[in-house]
């Protein structure tokens, strides 16, 4: 179907008053002008009709995962049935099937006639791709971007066809769709300290070592044959005149469970002010930096059923944590507080526990305290969805401090409530808990959106 633009319909508007003008004053030069406008339109349709015959279009990926904001760079193939000028749109979507936000993105194009001419991609010339007599491929390269973490769908692709004119175009789908999974992008945080068997480990995480290594000083024990030499403790020796060796106690390295709330409803903000992105970021960058270091990490979430991702090492591991984060949707009917009394919840006495949440619910102090019973440590992460909502609210409001106070009603009132931030009822229930928490014991770090996530990963890395 052929489309007029708005040049498009001004020219057929024209046409129409000249053929008028030219019939009510019997004028032979404005029939020809409105002959010569009807034939520039005919002419445009026809060739942007053309131009998309005998066309087909394919997407090549070289892969299916990619890092929030990494470039994903792909091929879209255009053969084309015989050669002849073309002047192309290609518009490609992107569909985020977990927040359902949809981007369009445009790419320019143009062929010239002949086998042995070019293509003029986005204003940069590239050679064509000869396949018997008549037949050329074109490759385009496409090189995409995410902002944001999620399940993305690409395409249809929408190709239009128009004429040199730009007085009307033909538009064409062809499927080329793909899914692509876009991890979190995981920030990075200084090497974490974790609590084993023996209490708080002054090291950072590493792969466990060989049997018989040893890791923090002990005490000092005569010398017996056999004994590595490198460990004598001079000073000792030479105070008593025998040889003494310095004993180490055997370290345990400590694993790491990621605790995700992903209760419907406690989440709050969108986008950079968003509770459940800050979560999952935060839960990503843990698990990439103890797996990192070849420890051992797993991860429990209370989505729409308990996902749980037992503790284990390596890269396999950690795509399919961050699989499970770039899939992760705030839609679990579970409260935390029960959700951590269920068997999916692993913990045991040589991993720390790290939970993540938003909750203002202090039922859930209970089932921490028996989640702390089970492990070495529990480190509570604790989310102010109130200033979210209000950072995402100021970043809303006009720079212009004038076009706020003309926006908004002139009394003494509204003034002071521009200058002074009132504590929500949200907020309050959020410091209450926060109280509650510390008072029964637990190590817990507040989070607000003035937070920086690096900081903020600083902080809990001093916690443990």
């Amino acid at each position: 179907m052929v489309v007029f633009s708005n040049l498009g319909r001004m020219v057929s508007l024209f046409a129409l008053c000249f053929l008028l003008i030219g019939y009510v004053h019997a004028s032979g030069l404005m029939y020809m002008v409105a002959i010569f406008c009807f034939a520039a339109i005919i002419g445009g349709a026809i060739f942007a009709w053309f131009s998309l015959r005998k066309l087909k279009c394919r997407r090549h990926l070289t892969i299916n995962t990619v890092f929030s904001g990494d470039p994903l760079e792909g091929k879209i193939f255009l053969t084309e049935g015989s050669n002849r000028w073309r002047m192309l749109e290609i518009y490609d979507q992107h569909t985020n099937q977990i927040t359902g936000h949809t981007t369009r993105r445009r790419m320019a194009l143009m062929t010239e006639q002949g086998t042995s001419k070019g293509a003029l991609v986005a204003g940069v010339r590239q050679p064509v791709k000869v396949e018997g007599p008549h037949a050329r491929v074109t490759e385009v390269r496409d090189v995409m971007r995410f902002a944001r973490r999620g399940f993305y769908h690409l395409g249809p692709l929408t190709i239009y066809g128009h004429d040199p004119f730009g007085m009307c175009f033909v538009a064409r789908t062809f499927p080329a769709e793909h899914d692509i999974i876009v991890y979190p992008r995981p920030l990075p945080i200084p090497d974490l300290v974790l609590k084993g068997m023996r209490g708080r480990q002054n090291t950072e995480i590493r792969p466990v070592g060989r049997a018989g290594e040893s890791a923090d000083f002990h005490g000092i024990r005569p010398y017996v044959q056999g004994d590595d030499l490198r460990r004598v403790h001079w000073k000792a020796t030479a105070h008593t005149g025998k040889l003494a060796i310095k004993e180490f106690e055997y370290r345990f390295t400590g694993a790491v469970q990621v605790i995700l709330d992903l209760q419907q409803g406690i989440h709050f903000g969108q986008r950079e002010f968003s509770t459940l992105e800050a979560a999952i970021t935060l839960a990503a960058s843990v698990m990439n930096h103890v797996i990192g270091m070849g420890n051992q990490a797993g991860i429990f979430a209370t989505g729409t059923q308990l996902v749980s991702l037992p503790q284990e090492s390596g890269q396999r591991q950690l795509h399919r944590a961050l699989e499970m984060l770039a899939l992760a949707k705030d839609d679990g009917t579970i409260p935390l507080a029960k959700a951590l009394t269920s068997d999916e919840a692993y913990a045991s006495q040589r991993s720390t526990a790290i939970v993540i949440t938003p909750t203002v619910d202090k039922t859930v102090i209970s089932s921490l305290l028996a989640l702390h019973g089970r492990s070495a440590q529990v480190l509570l992460v604790l989310l102010d969805p109130s200033s979210f909502v209000d950072a995402e609210q100021e970043q809303r409001k006009p720079r212009n401090p004038l076009l706020a106070l003309a926006s908004a009603s002139l009394d003494f009132k509204s003034i002071v409530g521009m200058t002074q931030r009132t504590v929500t009822p949200a907020h309050q229930e959020h410091v209450d808990l926060l109280h509650a928490a510390a008072a029964a014991g637990l190590e817990v770090f507040p989070l607000g959106a003035n937070v920086p996530l690096h900081q903020a990963l600083q902080a809990i890395r001093m916690r443990m």
